[in-house]
């Protein structure tokens, strides 16, 4: 027909062209991690796609390994069809962590009835592939209904979603691929947790025991602790208050406490241990911070029963009958699991609306905030966190926290110990932090985050240690220039504990850790979190370049009006394109403006110190020899360098910087 045959050549460069489009180059795998499935041809649809009823797409490779659901794009840029118009593209290849799936959802290609129908199938397949053991293959009606799968939509519990095409995968891949993921994204038993299933060389980063971490901290607060063990004698109680004791060597006092605990030096061993029966789990109270005054912070469980049965508790009347007295406050006004894990469920649900359309979230925003109680449970830790700090810090009084469910105990303890003093404001303290008020106090990572699929402990899910991070952002937005790190390196801190590719957060307490080889086969996150600065630009936005050390205390502002809602957490799909497609492209010029920034602020506090010296020289002059000294009796207010900084109405350098 006078149309011209395309030579050999001309075919072989079309066939490599097509072979890379759709075979995109292999990633490359982490540590220990195993390829399980894979399949082309994948489309991986934008928040422009899916608000045009998934019309546009990045066509990729879809990876499933025993740690993460991996899209690789074969090219930068659209597969286009007659329904594929190219109109959207992705920054980044999605990576999702196994561990962090909260929900696997299908659509049909029909949609209405039909989509719901599917969706609702695909779900009873999904738990009922939970249920089953790892050599269960799928049923004959499974099958079927994965046929007919359209796309996949995945949900994470660090609030990203993401949504991919399946249209062009081949029915029993697809089959398969779906099988994988419901087997290792909802694991039932250990062996599938990435952290202790992937055999990877180890070395000097192993995971550090958490009782190690308690034990520096005490060498810091009360070295004299260490030095003799509980002996009862009053000779020793002059020289420390406490004494490291092992009661809890073999776990008999309590199972969530760690084998070596902190407590009063006057009371013998056998009496502190009669004291377990009447605290609930048998958490008496122990130590857990002292000031440099010597005002101790302690935590115990909530008596049980009435208040009357720990009146006669050894330790608590020993307690009572230090220095500095005794203040008891007990977390019942704040909220439980419970009520934070419904509030987080509600943001949950709105964050996956947000992230198909922004624009029409517009109306129901605030209202969503507000019907979700969550800003009202960061208010209510802040002001619990600002009277146990008042307690210490202004009446110089002990405290003792008591829990019920060693939830809010740990939130509030630990807030109380970042306000009051500056090492829990670095990378290094944040992690001491972390590893002696949660991990060591036996706070169950385990069953709040979900990281098995049991049936005993899906009513347990709650996102506590979230609304410490939250509380944590929210004083780094009130006092910008006295922290280290930045929310990045929170919204990390919060994505580690959710994957568990790290051994830090797996399991619920240092018994069952101690009972499977965890500290000699996992790895730490802070190794990875906690390394110098600037080892690379990534690390760098983890920092905070505002940080300017202080020793001086913090006290919380709780009012409503003083909180902000974390947006770049719970809207992470929409945040994220600009976040990760901008950051690390302006790193280099915010680097250069805040170093000239640090250089004014140096010149500042030089001129405040030359000023002050030549206004002593003045005032020192005498008269007679031509000085000029105008006496005062009122006080010079010394001026502070981080007056100016901290005000956030201001037209400082720090607070625009701050600001933006």
């Amino acid at each position: 027909f006078g149309v011209p045959m395309a030579s050999d050549e001309t075919v072989t460069a079309l066939l490599e062209r097509a072979g890379m489009f759709f075979c995109p180059p292999e990633p490359q795998w982490l540590d220990g991690e195993v390829v399980l499935i894979s399949t082309d041809r994948v489309l991986r649809f934008d928040r422009h796609g899916m608000r045009h009823r998934r019309q546009s797409g990045l066509t990729g490779r879809l990876f499933v390994t025993t740690f993460r659901l991996l899209f690789v794009s074969a090219e930068r840029s659209t597969y286009e069809l007659d329904v594929y118009r190219g109109q959207g593209h992705c920054d980044t290849e999605p990576s999702i962590p196994l561990a962090s799936i909260a929900r696997i959802g299908v659509h049909s290609p029909q949609g209405g009835s039909a989509l719901n129908l599917l969706a609702t199938g695909a779900q009873q397949l999904l738990q009922s592939r939970r249920r089953r053991s790892s050599g269960t293959s799928l049923s004959s009606a499974n099958k079927l209904e994965a046929e007919v799968i359209f796309s996949l939509e995945i949900s994470c519990k660090d609030l990203r979603w993401f949504h991919f095409g399946l249209e062009f995968v081949g029915s029993s891949l697809r089959i398969k691929l779906l099988d994988t993921l419901a087997r290792y994204a909802f694991p039932t038993k250990l062996s599938r947790v990435f952290a202790l299933s992937s055999k990877r060389a180890i070395g000097a980063t192993r995971i550090t025991p958490a009782t190690q971490f308690l034990l520096q901290k005490a060498s810091r607060c009360i070295p004299t602790s260490l030095d003799k063990t509980s002996s009862g004698n009053a000779s020793d109680a002059d020289t420390s208050f406490w004494c490291l004791s092992d009661i809890n060597n073999a776990f008999e006092v309590c199972e969530s406490y760690p084998t070596r605990i902190f407590l009063p030096r006057d009371v013998p061993p056998g009496l502190a241990t009669s004291c377990a029966q009447r605290w609930i789990g048998g958490r008496i109270p122990v130590w857990c911070w002292s000031s440099e005054e010597s005002v101790h912070l302690c935590r115990a469980g909530c008596p049980v029963g009435s208040k009357d049965n720990v009146t006669h508790c050894a330790i608590l009347f020993a307690l009572q009958n230090h220095k500095h007295g005794l203040f008891l406050y007990q977390c019942d006004s704040l909220p439980v699991y419970t009520e934070v894990q419904h509030a987080f469920e509600k943001l949950h649900q709105f964050s996956e609306s947000v992230a198909c359309d922004p624009d029409d979230s517009d109306d129901s925003y605030f209202s969503t905030i507000h019907t979700s109680n969550w800003l009202r449970f960061v208010q209510q830790v802040l002001i619990a966190t600002a009277t146990v700090s008042r307690a210490i810090s202004g009446q110089k009084r002990n405290v003792l926290i008591t829990d019920d469910y060693l939830d809010m105990g740990c939130v509030v303890s630990s807030l109380v110990q970042i306000c009051l003093e500056p090492h829990y404001r670095t990378c290094k303290g944040f992690a001491e932090l972390v590893e002696t008020e949660w991990l060591c106090m036996g706070h169950p990572f385990q069953r709040r985050l979900g990281h098995l699929e049991l049936s005993e402990e899906r009513g347990e899910r709650s996102p506590i240690f979230l609304l410490f991070l939250d509380c944590v952002h929210q004083l780094t937005l009130q006092f910008p220039l006295r922290f280290e790190y930045s929310q990045n390196y929170l919204i990390s801190v919060w994505d580690h504990a959710l994957s568990c590719y790290y051994g830090t957060f797996v399991l619920n307490s240092e018994l069952q850790r101690l009972s499977t080889p965890m500290y000699a086969t996992t790895q730490s996150v802070w190794d990875e979190l906690n390394q110098p600065h600037g080892t690379s630009p990534t690390q760098n936005l983890l920092l905070n370049p505002l940080y300017a050390p202080h020793n001086e205390n913090l006290m919380p502002v709780s009012g409503m009006s003083c909180l902000r809602f974390w947006n770049r957490m719970f809207f992470r799909t929409a945040e994220d394109a600009f976040v990760q497609g901008h950051a690390l492209r302006t790193s280099t010029a915010l680097e250069k403006l805040l170093g000239r920034l640090r250089g004014l602020l140096d010149l500042r506090q030089q001129l405040l110190q030359q000023a002050d010296a030549h206004a002593d020289n003045s005032d020192a002059s005498d008269p007679a020899e031509g000085g000029v000294s105008v006496p005062s009796n009122e006080p010079r207010e010394q001026p502070s360098s981080s007056s100016a900084l901290d005000d956030e109405t201001g037209d400082s350098p720090a607070a625009a910087a701050a600001a933006a």
